[in-house]
């Protein structure tokens, strides 16, 4: 907020895109959903359950998903 009488410079403010990446050091199979808590913000542990109950869930589908992001994941590293 400004005073009255006085005018505020228009600053963007932009942030850096996040760029999603493996977590090895947090990792309990490929490090999939370790790096998806990190880009999300969040803990692994609620990624972790997320993504077992999305399995059971879609009968195995997410194995898949998981499997690919881990491929493209390492790939890209």
């Amino acid at each position: 907020m400004t005073a009255p009488g006085t005018q505020s410079a228009n600053h963007e403010v932009r942030l850096a895109p996040r760029k999603f990446a493996l977590d090895r050091e947090r990792a309990k199979l490929g490090g999939v959903c370790a790096g998806m808590a990190n880009w999300l913000g969040t803990d692994p542990l609620l990624v972790r359950l997320g993504f077992a109950i999305g399995t059971v869930a879609g009968l195995g589908s997410l194995i898949l998903v998981y499997l690919v992001i881990w491929f493209v994941g390492a790939v890209a590293e």
